[in-house]
């Protein structure tokens, strides 16, 4: 009896000591069932985010990222399926914005070996749509990170810009950092 009173003990001191459940969610945690496969793919990235810039949405950004004071810095993590960055820019007083990246391909699940290129638009919040898609260079191996920068032209320095990343193969995943800048 009194060694069972002793475990009891023992348990009941340790639940009331232990943490509070909501502590060890991530910060930028959403509870809840996303409307879209785009949004739970999304959702799944919310724990790989820098906190210098939320990379990536399924909607159009409402906050402005102001370029004059420093390069927009982000991570992009196993990112395949179309995403908009989370803050939209202004162009310089030349009408450029520039898009960068440090990015690796991830082999997909099924083994394979595609070739993959990151794809980037520049998207007109104002007007909805992508004003002018780029892309980059073909890759081919899987274990190399590849450094490149497209610069969008003639943009109008008084209309508000975000970025719309994806990756052409949809069996390939890239992750890395991406920049902004003007």
């Amino acid at each position: 009896m009194k060694k069972s009173v002793c475990v009891i003990m023992t348990l009941c001191m340790i639940f009331a000591l232990g943490v509070n459940a909501s502590a060890l969610q991530p910060p930028n945690a959403t509870i809840g069932f996303p409307d879209s496969y785009e949004a739970a793919m999304a959702m799944g990235y919310d724990d790989y985010l820098t906190e210098t810039a939320a990379t990536r949405g399924t909607s159009v950004p409402s906050t402005l990222y102001d370029l004059s004071t420093g390069t927009y810095e982000g991570f992009l993590n196993n990112i395949r399926t179309g995403i908009y960055t989370n803050y939209y820019f202004y162009p310089n007083s030349d009408g450029e914005l520039t898009f960068s990246w440090n990015v690796r391909g991830n082999k997909p699940l099924d083994g394979s070996s595609p070739s993959w290129k990151v794809l980037v638009g520049v998207y007109d919040i104002a007007g909805g749509y992508i004003k002018e898609t780029k892309e980059g260079a073909w890759h081919y191996n899987f274990g190399t990170f590849y450094s490149e920068e497209l610069t969008f032209s003639n943009l109008s320095t008084s209309k508000k810009y975000c970025f719309y990343i994806s990756v052409y193969d949809g069996a390939c995943q890239i992750w890395g950092d991406c920049y902004v800048s003007r």
